[in-house]
């Protein structure tokens, strides 16, 4: 069997946090799986992720000889998925887990929505030990995204699956550092409607070396760039600029503080 879906996972030193995530995913999805290793210290190898990938589907490595990022990391991914005959791929980050069925269900939804380029869903933020930290609610609709997009990245990044040709070839721009998802989202919604599922069929993992921990004032001007670049609404346009140039000056702890409480 053919599958018609990918799942895109770029991996640096991570392979601890990589088998937890390959381990949430059901022995009853039908999706084949690329990994890109982005010069880990230790490279990544297919005996030993075989014993962790359950689902019904072929196991892709792509090993980049040294640290390039997450941008081009995914690049170098998607390079690799444009040589098949996908038509979906799903994204998911290393410590992130699955829900069920999650593969099966937006790969339908995507099918049976011909009009929707990007489908995301609900999402539950946990720790690094496991522990409950906040939920993430998407709207629904449409607008209703679009209007969430002039101030931040409406759907959630691991929680996604795209569809492939409205890709056109093209990849995540480098222009955007640590907001790659946000300026893609923005381009692509002028292709077709972003949609999201409504129940969490990711769990993310909250922590002190994710990007928007690590890089978070570079991902604050990146998505300054992408609003002014992609914002149709002028009041929402200015609005979400002011947003933006606000958080610049807050910590991080309190943004996350004030999320468990939206």
């Amino acid at each position: 069997m053919i599958n018609k879906s990918c799942i895109l996972i770029p991996v640096y030193n991570s392979l601890e946090s990589l088998k937890k995530t390959l381990l949430s995913i059901e022995n009853t999805e039908n999706i084949d799986l690329v990994l890109v290793d982005d010069g880990s210290n230790v490279p990544l190898d297919l005996n030993a992720i075989e014993k962790y990938y359950r689902a019904k589907g072929t196991i892709n490595i792509i090993r980049i000889s040294k640290n390039v990022g997450i941008e081009r990391a995914l690049n170098e991914g998607l390079k690799f998925i444009f040589s098949k005959d996908y038509t979906f791929i799903a994204r998911l980050d290393c410590g992130d887990l699955v829900g069920k069925e999650r593969f099966t269900i937006q790969e339908k939804f995507l099918l049976e929505n011909p009009d929707v380029s990007i489908v995301g869903s609900d999402v539950k933020a946990i720790d690094e030990n496991g522990n409950f930290l906040f939920d993430i609610k998407i709207p629904k609709n449409h607008d209703l995204i679009m209007k969430k997009m002039h101030f931040n990245c409406a759907l959630i990044h691991p929680s996604v699956m795209i569809r492939l040709v409205l890709l056109q070839g093209e990849g995540y721009s480098l222009d955007y550092p640590a907001a790659e998802d946000y300026e893609l989202f923005f381009r692509l919604s002028q292709y077709g409607k972003l949609a999201s599922i409504d129940m969490p069929l990711t769990v993310i993992e909250i922590n002190n070396t994710g990007i928007s921990a690590t890089k978070r004032k570079v991902q604050l001007q990146s998505r300054i760039k992408v609003i002014k670049k992609f914002g149709y609404i002028s009041f929402l346009k200015q609005l979400g600029i002011i947003q933006a140039k606000i958080l610049l000056l807050l910590p991080r702890n309190f943004i996350n503080f004030l999320k468990k409480y939206r």
